[in-house]
């Protein structure tokens, strides 16, 4: 499900130097939804990003329920403040899975 984008910005944050997470950011301009998502949640999974959690919010409605926990991941390892109402609301989620990550990421912004 990652797609090209998603994959090569990962290996790029990897095996790439400091100016790679600046490259990754430029995808969050990028016109197309699935890219701007998958580069959000590269970064929020390294722990970058305070600035992408709206990105991810905004793209949590129409995500499909493994993308959504992605995204319920991404958010709890950013560990932001901001994000703290809008966890506490996928707690009325109908899947158990999300529910639990729901809980866990809220659990990661409250100690961060």
């Amino acid at each position: 499900q990652w797609g090209i984008s998603g994959l090569a910005s990962a290996l790029l944050l990897t095996e790439g130097d400091d100016d790679a997470v600046d490259l990754v950011r430029n995808l969050l301009k990028d016109p197309d939804d699935k890219v701007r998502v998958q580069a959000a949640l590269i970064l929020a999974l390294w722990g970058e990003g305070d600035d992408v959690v709206q990105i991810l919010q905004n793209a949590y409605p129409s995500a499909d329920r493994d993308l959504k926990g992605q995204i319920l991941e991404g958010i709890g390892r950013i560990g932001s403040q901001t994000s703290l109402r809008f966890l506490a609301e996928r707690l009325q989620e109908p899947y158990q899975t999300l529910r639990i990550i729901s809980a866990a990421s809220l659990l990661e912004c409250l100690y961060h």
